[in-house]
């Protein structure tokens, strides 16, 4: 699958039904995959009832964390990220797209360069930035036409780290706020790189190696043990 970089435009100009097809990342024939997303969209009635449903399902039940391993490229196909439970922006992502594509709602990968005023000591101290590079979400075409949906965070995460919940209606961009409740400062997003038909991985550890160092991203590597 092509990973060149997308524009809304271009998005828009694609067969839809490409734009539920299976591939190498999004492996929704899966039967874990296919399993879960018929049991939870069974009682849906709309496309954006179905949509809810999957992003409910991927934000809460597949835990965030960022500490889990990010190489080779296979952990980041869906049906490893739903077998393992937990996952970063970019596997949590992944899996929602197939999920939804599973469904047959047409989604594909976005990505954002942003900025977390809130972040964790020990995520600084690892990243050595408060800068997450490419971090990941989904588009999906519902009735509404094409919106964000961002699935990173888990309830319980947020409420253990104060972060807000990031909610969708299927309706409305869900993305996260530029503050929090209290009005601290939250999320800044710094840069869109657009969207995607696969994986840039490629693109992905190139622009790690400019964010967080080459050293820094290839001890990263040689830690991980997949």
């Amino acid at each position: 699958m092509k990973t060149e970089r997308l524009t809304l435009d271009e998005i828009e100009q694609i067969d839809l039904k490409k734009l539920v097809e299976e591939t190498f990342f999004f492996d929704f024939s899966h039967y874990e995959i296919k399993d879960t997303v018929r049991n939870l969209i069974k009682d849906a009635n709309s496309v954006t009832e179905k949509a809810v449903k999957l992003f409910n399902f991927v934000r809460d039940e597949i835990k965030y964390s960022m500490y889990v391993p990010f190489f080779p490229e296979r952990i980041y196909r869906a049906s490893y990220v739903l077998k393992n439970r937990k996952g970063f922006c970019i596997q949590k992502a992944v899996l929602l797209v197939a999920m939804l594509r599973c469904a047959g709602i047409p989604a594909v990968l976005g990505f954002a360069d942003i900025l977390n005023h809130s972040v964790p000591k020990e995520a600084f101290d690892f990243l050595g930035t408060r800068v997450f590079s490419y971090h990941g979400f989904a588009l999906v075409k519902t009735e509404s036409g094409w919106v964000k949906a961002t699935p990173t965070f888990d309830t319980e995460t947020c409420k253990r780290a104060g972060y807000p919940v990031v909610n969708f209606n299927g309706k409305d961009d869900a993305i996260f706020p530029d503050k929090k409740e209290n009005g601290d400062k939250f999320i800044d997003y710094l840069k869109y790189h657009g969207y995607f038909l696969s994986v840039p991985f490629k693109d992905i550890l190139q622009s790690w190696k400019e964010i967080y160092g080459e050293d820094r991203v290839n001890f990263w590597i040689k830690r991980s043990t997949l």
